[in-house]
């Protein structure tokens, strides 16, 4: 009814969608130029580098030896990160190396601001072939936020001297990546611990209390710590105050086996006025002292058995809805049953707002924090997305599934066409598809074993959830190529 009374509208969304966004891309729908130096600078037709025609282009161009800059921006719709981002350049007629290119540099951009990731061009960065020798992209996987990126010609190394054509530039999804490089629902912080206890988005680092614990190889993604002799800790000093519902904390670990005589092996977790313990067999939350007199509600549950001794990846959300205000925990996608009630969040928090790691012959892996709680299903989605060690039994955590009844998904990656496995009972069951943010895009009612993605559906990684009619469910991770 909306497009009949405003047909106009309802061209002009349809226009700018096909321009700005086709098959999964979101180009470029703006641009700017600027100089440096004394310039014998030339810029024709700039602004046929925004938009989706991948076969119109600005061109750049400075003369052989004159030490000047030139550089073009081309601005995104909207804000992302970790995402592949790339960006279409040609020459009238030299063919395209490396060589020809080294005066070239690109950066991403966010509000206007560098984000300081300047790259020279290099055989990483420039693909070469697919369109003519002297047509290539500049790809890049990025990892940190922007809406625009800077292509920047050094007019003294530049030894394009008929000029550097720009072609497009889009973004897509980095459709097979896991959760290692490509973090779902957009955290605050990220800390991968390869190395160092670095945030590699921008924000606020971990320190050492002491010797900083070494990284160990063979975990989730790369590296991760380990505190196999004495007590570790970590911290993060001034977190951020709470956004409007809460924060979420997100990591993979495990504990040592405990041993007759000995205090049990732990990971502690203080953060945002709650403090968590994974031990060999349970998993506990309380609130962190001081507590003012405030105390746990007698409809908490503040433990749970588990056995914890693999790895395994573990979700804690600080809710501050004012219909359900607690922290509980999810194993594996699922709620292990711990919660805990309170009131005062904000009391509280005003009196812890630092984050501490203790590690106890225990070891984890990707930390990461959300400004916000995330939702059940959202938990469940930022376990599936990553790479599961094997030691993860098929099925939830705290359910079973018959053997013979394992959840498949084929051909995957796949290019629309979903098989389920026949040994389940598919018929009559109710499959829906949803994006990593929660979004759903497909649901239908199983009459085969065998169906197909929307044909409009953008490529990326989507979760399926399958629930037969005896009420069993199953999920697991697709990829969409198209």
């Amino acid at each position: 009814m909306y497009c009949l009374r405003a047909a106009v509208l309802c061209i002009l969304f349809i226009f700018l969608s096909n321009t700005y966004n086709a098959q999964g891309k979101t180009y470029a729908n703006s641009q700017t130029v600027a100089t440096q130096g004394v310039c014998a600078c030339e810029i024709t037709s700039p602004n046929d580098a925004v938009g989706s025609n991948e076969d119109d282009f600005s061109t750049l161009k400075i003369n052989l030896g004159v030490a000047a800059t030139m550089e073009q921006t081309l601005h995104f719709p909207s804000t992302v990160s970790f995402s592949k981002l790339v960006v279409g350049i040609g020459n009238s007629s030299s063919p395209l190396s490396v060589q020809l290119l080294k005066g070239i540099t690109v950066e991403t951009m966010n509000g206007g601001a560098p984000n300081g990731d300047v790259q020279t061009i290099d055989g990483n960065l420039l693909k070469l072939g697919a369109q003519g020798a002297n047509r290539a992209t500049i790809e890049i996987n990025t990892k940190k936020y922007y809406n625009a990126v800077k292509i920047k010609l050094n007019g003294g190394l530049l030894n394009l001297n008929d000029g550097l054509r720009i072609y497009y530039a889009y973004q897509v999804p980095d459709v097979f990546a896991s959760a290692c490089t490509a973090l779902p629902f957009r955290p605050a912080a990220y800390y991968p611990f390869n190395e160092n206890l670095t945030n590699i988005l921008p924000g606020y680092n971990f320190a050492s209390v002491g010797a900083v614990p070494p990284f160990f190889a063979d975990m989730i993604c790369n590296k991760g710590l380990t505190a196999s002799g004495s007590p570790s800790t970590i911290k993060v000093k001034d977190t951020q105050s709470p956004q409007a519902d809460g924060y979420t904390i997100s990591f993979w670990a495990k504990t040592a086996s405990a041993q007759n005589g000995n205090p049990p092996p732990s990971i502690t977790i203080d953060a945002f006025a709650m403090t968590s313990r994974i031990l060999p067999d349970a998993i506990k939350l309380n609130l962190t002292p001081p507590t003012f007199g405030l105390t746990p509600s007698l409809g908490d549950n503040l433990e749970a058995p588990s056995i914890n001794t693999q790895f395994d990846h573990y979700v804690i959300r600080y809710s501050k809805n004012t219909d359900a205000q607690r922290a509980i925990i999810f194993k594996n996608g699922q709620h292990t049953g711990v919660n805990l009630l309170w009131g005062g969040f904000d009391t509280l928090h005003a009196f812890h707002t630092d984050i501490n790691i203790t590690l106890d012959r225990a070891q984890i892996d990707e930390f990461i924090i959300y400004n916000k709680a995330l939702t059940a299903e959202e938990m469940e989605v930022l376990f599936k997305v990553y790479p599961a060690p094997q030691n993860i039994p098929t099925g939830s955590f705290g359910k079973t599934t018959d053997s013979d009844e394992i959840f498949t998904i084929s051909p995957n990656p796949t290019s629309g066409q979903i098989n389920i496995g026949r040994n389940i009972t598919y018929s009559d069951a109710l499959v829906s598809v949803k994006s990593l943010s929660g979004k759903e895009v497909f649901r239908s009612k199983l009459r085969s074993h065998t169906f197909d993605l929307p044909s409009n559906l953008a490529g990326g990684i989507y979760v399926v959830l399958l629930q037969t009619t005896d009420k069993k469910i199953y999920t697991g991770k697709v990829i969409l190529t198209r």
